[in-house]
């Protein structure tokens, strides 16, 4: 649980699919583009999207009200409501920190740059990889922690005043925050005191149509919950996916493999059960995927330690072995001083990056 507010607030009742953001960053990948011309190739694209939305829609463990299973398409019927949902996904992508805008341009940000790489060779981007899963999981709980955990909680207790519960739970864990005092800058504090003395408007529709709704489909995205009824307003998890919302960066990797161990295809092993040849391996491997993939300039090859751990804890986790971040990082920079006629790693102190490692 960070210091902060983690809640993303773009994310409305049209927000529903995981995929739009997938390729968002695969169209971004090659140019940077002006957001009149992405959402052009989102529409052009319409028909071929709706498709793949179809055939992944059929597969998530839910029960609707009506009989279209398909949810949060951006869609050119309607061109109004096609450009407001594409607006919303676009605004939301940004919040999370996938895109920015440049000089009227949007690019993929660095987080972006992971996205767009561990979605290369997934043919349909609205049905996830295990990698891709991993991904989203960790990004969605570093942003939107404060929403996304209160509202999963309200929504298993259910109740009728499943929406009061949300604000009063809310409110407890934003003053709980605020009482850890050191915080990193004022604004964090003054954006904290600000978030508990807000008073909603219309608080049963936000709660359901812009908090609980899109949320739940992300997790139906992720497989991470068992069953959705919206008939009878039940949700259905496991034991291990509270204690996953609950994990810290340090032990995210082993409750997330223990959560998603049904999906697993191979075993589960452990990174630190490795021999060090092995692990020199996958390093070697990452080190080489990363300079070909998120390299900024061929003149100065150089990479964001950021990149390299996101990406290459999405591959091992794919992979089925569990790695969290410290031990990685560690035997990252035992790997490039043992290589150091290679890499070089330098870290730095910032919120933004660890660090960067150059090719020598």
């Amino acid at each position: 649980m960070k210091q902060e507010l983690q809640r993303i607030t773009s994310a409305t009742t049209k927000v529903r699919r995981l995929g739009y953001f997938v390729l968002f960053s695969k169209i971004l990948k090659n140019a940077p583009l002006p957001s009149l011309l992405l959402q052009n190739r989102i529409i052009e694209e319409e028909s071929r999207n709706r498709k793949f939305l179809e055939d992944a829609c059929r597969e998530l463990a839910v029960k609707r009200i009506g009989s279209e299973i398909v949810t949060g398409e951006i869609s050119s019927k309607g061109h109004s409501k096609g450009a407001d949902a594409f607006k919303r996904y676009l605004n939301t992508a940004i919040e999370f920190g996938f895109l920015q805008e440049v000089a009227g341009r949007l690019n993929n940000t660095k987080r972006g740059e992971v996205l767009s790489a561990l979605s290369e060779n997934n043919a349909n981007p609205f049905k996830l990889s295990l990698a891709q899963k991993y991904w989203f999981f960790r990004v969605i709980l570093d942003k939107d922690y404060d929403y996304t955990r209160t509202a999963l909680i309200c929504s298993i207790q259910n109740g009728s005043d499943e929406e009061l519960k949300f604000f009063n739970m809310l409110q407890k864990l934003w003053l709980r925050k605020l009482a850890i005092g050191s915080f990193r800058s004022p604004t964090t504090y003054d954006d904290l005191k600000k978030a508990i003395n807000t008073k909603w408007t219309a608080p049963k529709r936000y709660y359901f149509e812009n908090v609980k709704a899109n949320r739940l489909e992300w997790f139906l995205d992720l497989t991470a919950i068992d069953f959705w009824n919206l008939k009878l307003n039940r949700v259905t998890v496991r034991d291990s996916l509270i204690a996953l919302l609950d994990s810290e960066e340090d032990n995210f990797s082993s409750f997330f493999m223990s959560h998603m161990k049904p999906l697993l295809s191979v075993s589960i092993t452990y990174w630190k059960e490795l021999s060090r040849k092995e692990r020199f391996a996958w390093l070697e491997k990452f080190l080489l995927q990363s300079f070909s993939l998120f390299t900024f300039s061929e003149a100065l090859p150089k990479i964001s330690v950021n990149q390299v751990i996101e990406y290459s804890l999405s591959i091992l986790a794919e992979s089925g072995i569990v790695c969290e971040i410290g031990e990685f990082e560690s035997e990252l920079e035992r790997f490039v001083e043992a290589k150091g006629d290679k890499y070089r790693y330098v870290r730095t102190v910032s919120e933004a990056d660890r660090g960067y490692s150059s090719k020598l």
